[in-house]
Protein backbone atom coordinates (compact mmCIF):
# COMPACT_ATOMS: atom_id res chain seq x y z
CA UNK A 1 0.00 0.00 0.00
CA UNK A 2 1.46 3.42 -0.91
CA UNK A 3 2.76 5.52 1.95
CA UNK A 4 0.30 8.36 2.56
CA UNK A 5 2.64 11.35 2.50
CA UNK A 6 0.00 14.15 2.39
CA UNK A 7 -1.50 12.92 5.65
CA UNK A 8 1.91 12.81 7.37
CA UNK A 9 3.61 15.90 5.96
CA UNK A 10 4.30 18.65 8.49
CA UNK A 11 5.06 22.23 7.45
CA UNK A 12 6.68 25.04 9.43
CA UNK A 13 6.78 28.52 7.87
CA UNK A 14 7.98 31.81 9.32
CA UNK A 15 8.28 34.75 6.93
CA UNK A 16 10.56 37.70 7.72
CA UNK A 17 11.60 38.95 4.28
CA UNK A 18 8.98 36.98 2.36
CA UNK A 19 11.49 35.29 0.03
CA UNK A 20 10.97 31.57 0.84
CA UNK A 21 8.63 29.42 -1.23
CA UNK A 22 7.66 25.73 -1.05
CA UNK A 23 5.71 23.27 -3.14
CA UNK A 24 4.65 19.62 -3.08
CA UNK A 25 3.13 17.11 -5.46
CA UNK A 26 1.78 13.58 -5.06
CA UNK A 27 2.38 11.35 -8.09
CA UNK A 28 0.12 8.65 -9.50
CA UNK A 29 2.22 5.83 -7.97
CA UNK A 30 1.98 7.28 -4.44
CA UNK A 31 5.45 8.84 -4.46
CA UNK A 32 5.83 12.55 -3.82
CA UNK A 33 7.91 15.64 -4.52
CA UNK A 34 8.94 18.18 -1.86
CA UNK A 35 10.55 21.49 -2.86
CA UNK A 36 11.83 24.38 -0.73
CA UNK A 37 13.33 27.49 -2.34
CA UNK A 38 15.06 30.41 -0.63
CA UNK A 39 15.04 33.63 -2.61
CA UNK A 40 17.54 36.48 -2.38
CA UNK A 41 17.41 39.98 -3.79
CA UNK A 42 13.64 39.66 -3.80
CA UNK A 43 10.97 36.96 -3.88
CA UNK A 44 10.34 36.93 -7.63
CA UNK A 45 12.75 34.17 -8.67
CA UNK A 46 11.69 31.69 -5.97
CA UNK A 47 8.03 32.50 -6.49
CA UNK A 48 8.34 31.81 -10.21
CA UNK A 49 10.64 28.78 -10.07
CA UNK A 50 8.84 26.56 -7.53
CA UNK A 51 5.51 26.11 -9.37
CA UNK A 52 7.35 25.59 -12.67
CA UNK A 53 9.60 22.96 -11.07
CA UNK A 54 6.63 21.13 -9.49
CA UNK A 55 4.50 21.34 -12.62
CA UNK A 56 7.29 20.13 -14.92
CA UNK A 57 8.28 17.28 -12.62
CA UNK A 58 4.66 16.11 -12.36
CA UNK A 59 4.22 16.21 -16.13
CA UNK A 60 7.51 14.43 -16.87
CA UNK A 61 7.40 11.78 -14.14
CA UNK A 62 6.93 8.32 -15.61
CA UNK A 63 8.18 6.28 -12.65
CA UNK A 64 11.79 7.52 -13.05
CA UNK A 65 12.51 10.43 -10.72
CA UNK A 66 16.05 11.13 -11.98
CA UNK A 67 14.84 12.07 -15.46
CA UNK A 68 11.95 14.16 -14.13
CA UNK A 69 14.24 16.04 -11.72
CA UNK A 70 16.64 16.91 -14.55
CA UNK A 71 13.85 18.19 -16.77
CA UNK A 72 12.25 20.16 -13.94
CA UNK A 73 15.63 21.72 -13.12
CA UNK A 74 16.08 22.69 -16.77
CA UNK A 75 12.65 24.31 -16.89
CA UNK A 76 13.41 26.30 -13.73
CA UNK A 77 16.72 27.50 -15.19
CA UNK A 78 15.25 28.57 -18.51
CA UNK A 79 12.28 30.38 -16.98
CA UNK A 80 14.40 32.46 -14.56
CA UNK A 81 17.40 33.22 -16.75
CA UNK A 82 16.84 36.98 -16.92
CA UNK A 83 15.88 37.55 -13.29
CA UNK A 84 17.98 39.98 -11.23
CA UNK A 85 16.64 38.31 -8.09
CA UNK A 86 17.92 34.81 -7.37
CA UNK A 87 16.92 31.62 -5.58
CA UNK A 88 18.42 28.39 -4.29
CA UNK A 89 16.39 25.24 -3.79
CA UNK A 90 16.27 21.65 -2.58
CA UNK A 91 13.92 19.22 -4.34
CA UNK A 92 13.37 15.72 -2.93
CA UNK A 93 11.43 12.88 -4.51
CA UNK A 94 10.29 10.31 -1.94
CA UNK A 95 9.26 6.81 -2.99
CA UNK A 96 5.78 5.54 -2.20
CA UNK A 97 7.24 3.31 0.54
CA UNK A 98 8.94 6.34 2.10
CA UNK A 99 12.36 4.67 2.27
CA UNK A 100 14.15 5.87 -0.89
CA UNK A 101 14.76 9.45 -1.97
CA UNK A 102 16.31 11.28 -4.90
CA UNK A 103 17.40 14.89 -4.60
CA UNK A 104 18.28 17.87 -6.74
CA UNK A 105 20.36 20.31 -4.68
CA UNK A 106 21.12 23.89 -5.72
CA UNK A 107 22.72 26.23 -3.18
CA UNK A 108 22.48 26.25 0.61
CA UNK A 109 18.96 25.09 1.30
CA UNK A 110 19.15 21.46 2.43
CA UNK A 111 17.55 18.10 3.07
CA UNK A 112 18.64 15.74 5.86
CA UNK A 113 17.79 12.22 7.01
CA UNK A 114 19.34 9.08 8.55
CA UNK A 115 21.02 6.50 6.36
CA UNK A 116 19.42 3.07 6.11
CA UNK A 117 22.80 1.35 6.55
CA UNK A 118 23.39 2.16 10.22
CA UNK A 119 21.34 5.26 10.91
CA UNK A 120 24.13 7.84 10.51
CA UNK A 121 23.10 11.44 9.82
CA UNK A 122 23.14 12.43 6.13
CA UNK A 123 22.44 15.63 4.21
CA UNK A 124 22.39 17.00 0.69
CA UNK A 125 25.61 18.67 -0.58
CA UNK A 126 26.45 22.19 0.60
CA UNK A 127 27.08 24.86 -2.04
CA UNK A 128 28.09 27.62 0.36
CA UNK A 129 31.30 29.27 -0.88
CA UNK A 130 32.64 29.77 2.64
CA UNK A 131 32.19 26.12 3.64
CA UNK A 132 32.93 24.22 0.42
CA UNK A 133 36.41 24.81 -1.08
CA UNK A 134 35.68 22.75 -4.19
CA UNK A 135 32.60 24.78 -5.05
CA UNK A 136 34.46 28.02 -4.25
CA UNK A 137 37.36 27.14 -6.55
CA UNK A 138 34.95 26.24 -9.37
CA UNK A 139 33.22 29.62 -9.06
CA UNK A 140 36.58 31.42 -9.18
CA UNK A 141 37.51 29.49 -12.33
CA UNK A 142 34.27 30.70 -13.88
CA UNK A 143 35.43 34.28 -13.32
CA UNK A 144 34.26 35.06 -9.79
CA UNK A 145 36.22 36.81 -7.06
CA UNK A 146 36.08 35.30 -3.57
CA UNK A 147 36.10 37.63 -0.58
CA UNK A 148 34.89 37.20 2.98
CA UNK A 149 32.55 34.29 2.36
CA UNK A 150 31.09 35.68 -0.88
CA UNK A 151 31.64 34.98 -4.55
CA UNK A 152 31.73 38.41 -6.19
CA UNK A 153 31.07 39.50 -9.75
CA UNK A 154 34.19 41.00 -11.39
CA UNK A 155 32.78 44.50 -10.86
CA UNK A 156 32.80 43.85 -7.10
CA UNK A 157 29.32 45.35 -6.83
CA UNK A 158 27.36 42.13 -6.36
CA UNK A 159 28.05 38.87 -4.59
CA UNK A 160 26.54 35.67 -3.24
CA UNK A 161 27.39 33.14 -0.55
CA UNK A 162 26.04 30.17 -2.57
CA UNK A 163 27.97 29.06 -5.64
CA UNK A 164 24.85 27.70 -7.35
CA UNK A 165 21.57 29.55 -7.83
CA UNK A 166 18.80 30.39 -10.25
CA UNK A 167 18.39 33.89 -11.63
CA UNK A 168 21.08 36.36 -10.47
CA UNK A 169 21.56 37.74 -13.97
CA UNK A 170 24.21 40.19 -12.72
CA UNK A 171 26.51 37.26 -11.88
CA UNK A 172 26.61 36.09 -15.50
CA UNK A 173 28.08 32.59 -15.82
CA UNK A 174 29.94 32.73 -12.49
CA UNK A 175 27.13 31.00 -10.59
CA UNK A 176 26.33 27.39 -11.57
CA UNK A 177 22.65 26.89 -12.32
CA UNK A 178 22.51 23.10 -12.56
CA UNK A 179 21.76 21.22 -9.33
CA UNK A 180 23.81 18.42 -7.84
CA UNK A 181 21.80 15.20 -7.84
CA UNK A 182 21.88 12.00 -5.81
CA UNK A 183 19.97 9.07 -4.37
CA UNK A 184 19.79 7.60 -0.85
CA UNK A 185 18.03 4.94 1.22
CA UNK A 186 16.51 6.26 4.44
CA UNK A 187 16.42 4.60 7.86
CA UNK A 188 13.05 3.35 9.03
CA UNK A 189 11.58 5.28 11.93
CA UNK A 190 13.42 8.50 11.11
CA UNK A 191 12.30 11.64 9.27
CA UNK A 192 13.14 13.43 6.03
CA UNK A 193 13.55 17.18 6.39
CA UNK A 194 13.64 19.65 3.48
CA UNK A 195 14.41 23.19 4.60
CA UNK A 196 15.67 26.68 3.90
CA UNK A 197 18.82 27.60 5.81
CA UNK A 198 17.04 30.17 7.98
CA UNK A 199 16.24 27.39 10.44
CA UNK A 200 19.97 27.03 11.18
CA UNK A 201 20.07 30.38 12.95
CA UNK A 202 23.60 31.63 13.62
CA UNK A 203 25.38 28.35 12.84
CA UNK A 204 26.83 29.47 9.48
CA UNK A 205 30.35 29.83 10.88
CA UNK A 206 31.47 26.47 9.47
CA UNK A 207 30.26 23.35 7.69
CA UNK A 208 30.64 21.43 10.96
CA UNK A 209 28.50 23.93 12.87
CA UNK A 210 25.79 23.81 10.22
CA UNK A 211 25.71 20.02 10.20
CA UNK A 212 25.52 19.95 14.00
CA UNK A 213 22.51 22.30 13.84
CA UNK A 214 20.80 20.10 11.25
CA UNK A 215 21.47 16.95 13.29
CA UNK A 216 20.04 18.68 16.36
CA UNK A 217 16.86 19.56 14.48
CA UNK A 218 16.46 16.00 13.18
CA UNK A 219 17.03 14.51 16.63
CA UNK A 220 14.51 16.91 18.19
CA UNK A 221 11.93 15.93 15.58
CA UNK A 222 12.56 12.23 16.16
CA UNK A 223 11.95 12.73 19.90
CA UNK A 224 8.76 14.77 19.73
CA UNK A 225 7.25 14.03 16.31
CA UNK A 226 6.16 17.68 16.26
CA UNK A 227 7.94 19.93 13.74
CA UNK A 228 7.07 23.24 15.37
CA UNK A 229 8.29 22.01 18.73
CA UNK A 230 11.47 20.61 17.15
CA UNK A 231 12.30 23.92 15.44
CA UNK A 232 11.83 25.78 18.71
CA UNK A 233 13.90 23.24 20.65
CA UNK A 234 16.73 23.10 18.12
CA UNK A 235 17.09 26.86 17.56
CA UNK A 236 20.23 28.29 19.11
CA UNK A 237 18.62 31.71 19.46
CA UNK A 238 16.35 34.12 17.58
CA UNK A 239 15.64 33.31 13.92
CA UNK A 240 16.33 36.38 11.80
CA UNK A 241 15.61 34.97 8.34
CA UNK A 242 12.69 33.32 6.58
CA UNK A 243 12.22 29.72 7.75
CA UNK A 244 10.46 27.05 5.69
CA UNK A 245 10.66 23.40 6.73
CA UNK A 246 8.88 20.37 5.27
CA UNK A 247 9.14 17.12 7.24
CA UNK A 248 7.85 13.59 6.57
CA UNK A 249 8.24 10.58 8.91
CA UNK A 250 9.65 7.35 7.49
CA UNK A 251 7.64 4.24 8.43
Amino acid sequence: MPYQVPERLQVFERQVKGEDRQGTAVLSDGSCLLVVADGHGGHECAEHAVPIFVRTFSAEYQGEAKVALKRAAGAAINSTMGYDAGAVYTAVWLSSEGTTLRYAQLGDTFACWRRADGGAFARTPDHNSGNNPTEREAAVKRGGLYHGGYVMAPSGQYGLQPTRALGDAMMGTIIEKNPEMGVADVAAGSWIIVSSDGVLGMSHTSAEAEQAAMAKLLAALERSGDLRRAVTEASEGPLFDDVTVLAVPVP
